[in-house]
């Protein structure tokens, strides 16, 4: 035997928005009472009419800009104003926020107008061979990357790939 579930409100918003119910349930599977509480809109109280215009179901706003990514592909017209915002100070971050791009795009197309450099160059065979020969030569590891404008780890790297260092 089911017994009649009990609904009371218990909080009323002061303009008649809405309203908190709280309602009186028994288990028959626990045989005992529990209580639910719901936010329940109350359009017909509502003074300034804003629960008619919310649709039943789940509401879902339009976001305001588009999401990053989904721009499609870059103009020329966008990296030219990306190149004007470069050129007046702002940096590669802040360009990409205001474009809603990624960084990395906007670096690349900076990099094609040539006005960020080139990312560093790979370390060729020659300069290997340069090291090696330094280091030979009595230079210490720190000596060696100051004089082929490396760093000292990818120097020390490149040594015990040539088996010159340990």
């Amino acid at each position: 035997m089911r017994e009649k579930e009990k609904t009371r409100v218990i909080w009323r918003h002061p303009q008649g928005r809405f309203e908190i119910q709280e309602t009186e349930h028994f288990s028959p599977y626990d045989h005992c009472t529990y209580y639910t509480r719901e936010c329940v809109f109350t359009p017909q109280d509502d003074a300034r009419g804003l629960c008619s215009e919310v649709p039943t179901g789940i509401f879902v706003p339009e976001l305001c800009t588009p999401q990053k990514g989904v721009q499609g592909p870059v103009s020329d017209v966008d990296v030219d104003q990306w190149c004007e915002w470069y050129k007046a100070g702002k940096n590669v971050a802040d360009i990409a926020e205001m474009a809603r791009r990624s960084k990395a795009t906007v670096a690349a197309r900076l990099r094609t107008r040539g006005l960020l450099p080139d990312p560093v160059p790979r370390v060729t065979d020659e300069e290997v061979r340069e090291m090696a020969r330094l280091f030979a030569s009595g230079l210490s590891v720190r000596e060696v990357a100051k004089a082929t404008k490396r760093n000292m780890r990818t120097v020390r790297e490149h040594l015990r790939e040539t088996r010159a260092i340990r």
